[in-house]
Formats: structure tokens, sequence, C-alpha cells
């Protein structure tokens, strides 16, 4: 659903960040990861990375959680022209909870080459629904 709402924003659908906004800040129900962690990355860039990391640092500062740094660092290699840790590290200057991911991410550091590359439903989703002929 969330890669649903990523495909309407390409096209152009004003509400579906919203809507992708609204989803991730409700989905926090023990035991689940939160959905829509990349597609809320990929709308919006660096303020839904921020958004991420507010979210996820209070989870980490409330249950002694921790993140590992693949999806900063995935960013960061997709936007290397912000400095990103340096804009996470500003930013948790200024809030408890990304300063907690910031600094989680920074003790986790991950290794991008033991984990298999996500799949992208978004392209998956557009073929299917180029596929599909409207019936009148």
């Amino acid at each position: 659903m969330c890669d649903l709402a990523v495909q309407f924003h390409k096209e152009g659908n004003c509400e579906s960040k919203k809507a992708l906004y609204n989803s991730f800040e409700r989905n926090n129900v023990e035991g689940y990861q939160f959905c829509g962690q990349d597609q809320l990355i990929e709308v919006d860039g660096l303020n839904g990375l921020m958004k991420v990391a507010e979210t996820i640092g209070k989870k980490i500062i409330e249950e002694n959680d921790w993140e590992e740094s693949w999806r900063v660092d995935d960013f960061q290699k997709k936007n290397k022209q912000i400095a990103v840790y340096n804009e996470l590290e500003k930013s948790g200057k200024q809030n408890k909870y990304i300063e907690a991911y910031y600094k989680s991410t920074c003790e986790n550091k991950s290794n991008l080459s033991r984990r298999r590359k996500p799949i992208n439903l978004s392209s998956t989703i557009n073929d299917s629904l180029r596929c599909i002929k409207p019936v009148f």
C-alpha cells in the first residue's frame, strides 16, 4: 500500500504524501516494524529521513532499542550532495529522538554486502497496472 502511495505521488497526487506520513505515524504497533520508512524517504528525501529518524529514535529511547545504519547509508549513497550524517547530527542537537537515531546508526554500522537488495514493488505494481484493461 505504501508503494502505491509513492506511485500516486510520482503521478502528481498531492494527497498521497500526506497519506503516507499519516500511515507511517500510526503504524507503531508493538512487535511490528514501521511500515513505509523507505517509501517516506523516497517521496520526501531528507525530510522523510528526519521523520523516520524521529519516530524510530523515540522507540530507541523508550524501548532501549537500536537501529542499523543501512537505511541512512543507502540514502547517502543515492544523495551524494547531502552530508546525511552531518544533517542527522545537527538535527539531533534540537531533537533527542533524532539524536538517539543518529547515535544508534553510528554505533551499529551495517555491512550492505551481507544484505539482499530490497524488492522494488513500485515497478512491479506499475507493470501490473499497465496490463489492466479498463472494462466499460
